[in-house]
């Protein structure tokens, strides 16, 4: 994939922009090393350069002036939970969801949408939002589902004022839908186990949107092997933060065909 060096650039200062609220907190010391008998789940390729987003279209955090979101200068704000809070998200799934840190905040609603490369609005849904801090799973469900090789526009937004839209909080990233290079192999054992396994299987392939759906109901049951994860991500600051329940039923949406 070629990558324009403007481009690379501008999308540079934008995952810095998103992420640097993020390492202004110390990440918490985990106390207890998992245990042996869990599965080691790790997302090998946290590290490794996943490429710059192919589109031109703004990202990041922006605020047109809404004050609905409390947090001080040195505090986490509204982040994706991607690797190191960058803004590509990699799925093999034709409707996967999102994951966010929510931080507190009184917004009247959010709104998450999906557009495709050129701009054509394929998914738009307002969804209501609790105004605690913690971790979100928000839904896509585009009419015709995600197309091989392609990319998308995802953003979330913070409506602070319905009467003033411009002073929606809008974070913005990519979604690129990746098929996957084998298939998910049959999984034995109970569901917690399977879902385990799919969760490491995914993210064997460096599928982080899949991995993190698969894990995420094994939160509680299995905390240790969530931390672990999220921690090879570059996700600990997260890891004192609840999962809200939130947003899979959303209160109105629209879903067209390209």
């Amino acid at each position: 994939m070629k990558i324009h060096a403007t481009r690379f650039a501008h999308w540079a200062g934008l995952a810095l922009l998103t992420s640097v609220n993020a390492w202004a907190l110390t990440p918490p010391v985990v106390a207890n090393s998992p245990s042996p008998q869990l599965l080691s789940l790790k997302f090998p390729q946290a590290n490794d350069n996943l490429g710059a987003p192919r589109t031109t279209t703004g990202g990041g955090v922006r605020s047109g002036g809404g004050q609905c979101q409390n947090v001080k200068d040195d505090e986490l704000s509204l982040n994706v939970l991607t690797p190191n809070f960058g803004l590509v998200a990699t799925t093999a799934s034709q409707t996967p969801s999102l994951f966010f840190y929510l931080p507190p905040q009184q917004a009247q609603a959010g709104e998450v949408s999906l557009s495709d490369e050129t701009g054509n609005l394929l998914y738009r849904a307002e969804i209501a939002l609790p105004q605690k801090a913690g971790i979100i799973q928000v839904p896509l469900r585009p009419k015709n589902g995600l197309s091989s090789d392609n990319f998308y526009i995802w953003s979330l937004r913070l409506i602070c004022n319905r009467e003033e839209r411009s002073e929606d909080i809008l974070l913005q990233g990519e979604l690129e839908y990746r098929p996957l290079a084998k298939p998910l192999p049959t999984l034995a054992g109970t569901k917690n186990e399977q879902l385990r396994d799919q969760a490491k299987f995914y993210a064997e392939q460096g599928i982080w949107l899949d991995a993190l759906a698969a894990l995420a109901p094994l939160r509680s049951s299995q905390p240790e092997e969530m931390k672990e994860f999220l921690s090879s991500a570059g996700l600990s600051v997260v890891l004192p933060f609840d999962w809200l329940d939130c947003c899979q039923s959303p209160l109105q949406s629209n879903s067209v065909s390209p």
